[in-house]
């Protein structure tokens, strides 16, 4: 688009013109405004990306002779005239939006809902499922799960456990084998699974190798969403409350955190609480954090 201001006499001196959408040209549309002293305009429209301004020579006058309500109602009413004979017009058929925002939103376990709409998929996974020995490891069930969510054009968000309330350990057996001490706890009806404790050092060893075993596998891998730390606390959430004695300590939670951090710079990461990271400064962390009890505790119940 181009405006262009030509310096050319309106008319003769004392001539009184008023204000008036002048001829169609090929360039568009030349707006004529004739008063004494004024300069004529021309206002020259064609099609493009840009709107630039050229002023040649001269600026064009405006007499105060004429109101400029009138004279910017003319020259819009021409402009858009111009606008519409340049104009394609496309007639498109009603299509309704993509209604997954990517790593956005409310998500459900793995599986296919038809109750909302989601554009990722979200799984516990037991360490022993991936972990077999110090450093031996089968991704064959979490290759399943991201293939699987991903047939759906669905990314993944998982967490690995040692630990789930209700559901047998997840601690891989070659650790209980060696003598890892665990801790059994009735709470939130818990007969199965067992804590373990989390300063022994074959089990410190065991979480920083799968970290950096899975980070060399999947970091930056599409069909991963988030990975949320896990691994420490009930759930893998990171607290044993109500037995507070039996989470790890904070050089253990440090231990796990440099772990994931340096094995992932691609793929973002998750964890429950920003008040619960070792000995770190959760503001110069490159952590997200997942909440997962949302309007339950974050947002109290009435």
């Amino acid at each position: 688009m181009k405006i262009k201001f030509l310096k050319k006499p309106a008319g003769k001196a004392g001539d009184r013109g008023s204000p008036q959408c002048g001829r169609q040209t090929l360039g568009g549309i030349i707006f004529a405004l004739a008063s004494p002293g004024l300069w004529q305009s021309s206002l020259v429209y064609k099609s493009g990306n840009q709107l630039r301004t050229e002023i040649s020579e001269a600026v064009a006058l405006i007499s105060p002779m004429v109101p400029a309500c009138v004279i910017l109602m003319a020259f819009f009413a021409c402009f858009a005239v111009s606008v519409l004979g340049q104009t394609n017009f496309y007639s498109l058929s009603y299509s309704p939006a993509p209604p997954d925002n990517p790593l956005k939103g409310f998500m459900p376990y793995s599986g296919d809902y038809t109750t909302f709409p989601y554009s990722m998929e979200w799984s516990y996974l037991p360490l022993n499922s991936l972990m077999t020995g110090p450093t031996n490891f089968d991704w064959s069930s979490l290759d399943s799960l991201l293939s699987t969510d991903a047939g759906r054009s669905h990314q993944t968000v998982f967490r690995v456990y040692l630990d789930y309330p209700t559901l047998p350990t997840g601690i891989p057996q070659y650790l209980l084998d060696d003598g890892l001490i665990t801790y059994s706890y009735t709470n939130y009806g818990n007969t199965l699974s067992v804590s373990p404790d989390y300063e022994n050092a074959l089990l410190d060893q065991a979480m920083t190798n799968f970290v950096a075993a899975l980070g060399a596998r999947y970091d930056g891998d599409p069909r991963v969403g988030f990975i949320e730390l896990g691994l420490l606390g009930f759930w893998g959430e990171w607290h044993t409350y109500p037995v507070t004695n039996l989470f790890a300590s904070v050089e253990v939670q440090d231990e796990v955190i440099a772990a994931y951090t340096n094995a992932f710079h691609k793929t973002k990461l998750l964890i429950r609480y920003p008040t619960v990271v070792g000995t770190f400064d959760p503001t110069k962390l490159p952590l997200g954090y997942h909440d997962d009890s949302f309007a339950y505790d974050t947002i109290a119940p009435p």
